[in-house]
């Protein structure tokens, strides 16, 4: 089974698009995290297949975040999807220079989001 984790401070984006989407689609269990600290703790003791993280968040925003994620070991070759409600240049440019895999405007489309997450998992697990 493939696993996932959604860290975001609203924490309803993750439990009634994300969830849904990720179970329906690739049959992935999803952990939610609020912020990046908890999702760093959480990925110091687990494995998962896939990250997916809001741009703002309380403390470290989603571009530190990527950037940690990426310069660890454990977690380097984990791709991520990154979202926003500014889908700026400015910010794609950032979160993809960040280690990005992939990126996602919000309001959020759960048929987008299946379709990037098969890419994503298609052959991969933890």
């Amino acid at each position: 089974m493939n696993r996932c984790i959604c860290v975001s401070r609203y924490m309803y984006i993750c439990a009634y698009i994300f969830v849904p989407a990720l179970r329906t689609s690739a049959n992935i269990q999803v952990h939610i995290a609020d912020n990046g600290n908890d999702a760093l703790e959480y990925l110091h003791k687990q494995c998962v297949n896939i990250i997916m993280m809001d741009l703002m968040m309380p403390g470290m925003d989603g571009i530190e975040l990527c950037s940690q994620l990426k310069r660890l070991p454990q977690t380097s070759e984990i791709p991520i999807i990154a979202m926003t409600g500014y889908p700026t240049m400015e910010n794609i440019d950032k979160v993809i220079e960040a280690g990005a895999t992939a990126f996602m405007g919000k309001p959020l489309e759960p048929d987008t989001l299946r379709a990037i997450l098969r890419d994503l998992t298609h052959g991969h697990t933890a």
